[in-house]
C-alpha cells in the first residue's frame, strides 16, 4: 500500500481543496491505485476537470497503514510509519513522538494542526497529542489512565478522542479545549469513530452501541443504534448501523443511505461530510 494524494487541476492551475468523496475515518484514508486511475479516466473523458496523483511517501513500507486526515489545503497526516504531515510543495515532515519510539497522526485542521497518538518515554503509554506547525507535540494527557488517542480536530484547535480512566479498564470520550484541558464527556465508548465540528459538537459511539451527539451547553443526545463517525458544521452526523450507512440531520432524524454495491456499510459512511 502506498500513500497517495489525488489533486484536482482546473484550467488556471491546481486547486488546493480536496475533491469530493475522499474517504476518511479513523481506520485510515486508504485509497487504492485502481480507484484513483478510474477517477482519472472518468474526468479525462469529461474534458472539464483533470486529476493527478502525488506519491506522498517514497522509500518506506506502509503496508496496512496510510493517510488518515486531509484538510482543505491538501495537507495530509497519517502513519508512514510515524506521524507525518505532508503539504503540497513542502513535502513530508515527520512529527516525532512524546519521548517514545512511535506515533501516528489521525486528524488535521485547516491551520495544519495535527492530532493523534504518540508513545511516551520508555514506551510505557500512548497519549493523545496536538502538533502546531512551528512547535513540538503537546501531550494532552489522559483521563486518569495510561492511554489516550486524539481522533478529530476542529479549526479552533479543539480535539475529540478517547482516553482510559484510572485502572485502564474503561475508555471514555473526551473533548480537549486549548487553555481548558481535557473534559470527560462522561460515558464509555464502543469504538474510535469520534468526529468534531467547528462548534465543538462531538459524535461517536457509546459502549452500548448507540450513536451520540454532544453539544456544548446542551449535553448529549442519543441518535439511535449504530456507530457515529463524522459531523459537519451544520450538525449533520454520518456513520453506519445494521441497515447500512446513515445521515442524521437535526430536526429531520436519521436517514438510511444503504450499503454500496459489493461494499459494506462502514466504507460507505466513512466519507467526510
Amino acid at each position: 500500500m502506498r500513500c497517495l494524494l489525488l489533486v484536482r487541476h482546473l484550467r488556471k492551475g491546481v486547486t488546493v481543496k480536496q475533491f469530493d468523496g475522499i474517504v476518511g475515518g479513523v481506520s485510515g484514508l486508504l485509497i487504492t491505485t485502481a480507484l484513483l486511475i478510474t477517477a482519472l479516466a472518468s474526468t479525462a473523458m469529461a474534458g472539464t476537470v483533470q486529476y493527478s496523483i502525488i506519491d506522498i511517501i517514497t522509500g518506506r513500507q506502509v503496508e496496512g497503514y496510510g493517510p488518515t486526515g486531509l484538510n482543505n489545503y491538501g495537507e495530509v497526516t497519517g502513519y508512514a510509519p510515524g506521524a507525518f504531515i505532508f503539504g503540497p510543495g513542502s513535502g513530508v515532515q515527520y512529527l516525532g513522538s512524546l519521548g517514545g519510539d512511535n506515533s501516528s497522526g489521525a486528524g488535521i485542521n485547516n491551520s495544519g494542526q495535527v492530532t493523534g497518538w504518540a508513545d511516551t518515554a520508555g514506551n510505557i503509554a500512548q497519549h493523545a497529542f496536538i502538533y502546531t506547525p512551528g512547535s513540538e507535540m503537546t501531550d494532552l494527557g489522559t483521563l486518569g489512565g495510561n492511554w489516550s488517542y486524539g481522533v478529530g480536530i476542529n479549526d479552533s484547535g479543539q480535539v475529540a478522542g478517547v482516553a482510559t480512566t484510572a485502572g485502564d479498564t474503561t475508555m471514555h470520550t473526551f473533548i480537549y479545549t486549548p487553555g481548558q484541558g481535557m473534559q470527560d464527556l462522561g460515558f464509555s465508548v464502543g469504538g474510535y469513530g469520534v468526529g468534531i465540528n467547528d462548534s465543538g459538537q462531538v459524535t461517536g459511539t457509546t459502549a452500548g452501541g448507540d450513536v451520540f451527539l454532544y453539544t456544548p451547553g446542551s449535553g448529549v443526545t442519543y441518535l439511535g443504534s449504530g456507530y457515529g463517525i463524522a459531523i459537519n458544521n451544520s450538525g449533520q452526523v454520518t456513520g453506519y448501523n445494521a441497515n447500512g450507512a446513515f445521515l442524521y440531520t437535526p430536526g429531520v432524524g436519521m436517514q438510511s443511505l444503504g450499503a454500496p454495491p459489493g461494499g459494506d456499510a462502514r466504507s460507505a459512511s466513512e466519507k467526510r461530510i
